[in-house]
């Protein structure tokens, strides 16, 4: 396993695949882009755009306004990729000693 075991207490990087797919669940509600933002600020929330490379690999980064995730979207899909945007609520875990 890389970066050694995962303490019990912490989601193992099953759970964190499993979240990753989650993501592609069709039931998550459609957010109107006019409210994004505002919505995003209310729930400490960041937008994470996924584009789909090949097969299973995917690139997800995260993004502060609906804009700059969209723009991103937007040339991923003009390269002909597959990408989706989603509003993400940021909620602390843990802390990493730097």
């Amino acid at each position: 396993m890389r970066g050694g075991p995962v303490p019990e207490d912490q989601p193992s990087s099953d759970d964190h695949q499993s979240a990753a797919k989650q993501a592609d669940d069709p039931s998550l509600p459609p957010i109107a882009p006019g409210w994004a933002d505002k919505l995003a600020t209310q729930i400490d929330g960041v937008f994470i755009v996924v584009v789909q490379l090949d097969g299973e690999r995917r690139r997800r980064r995260a993004y502060f306004t609906i804009a700059s995730a969209q723009r991103h979207a937007r040339q991923a899909q003009a390269t002909g990729h597959g990408a989706s945007v989603y509003l993400a609520q940021l909620r602390p875990v843990g802390q990493v000693t730097p």
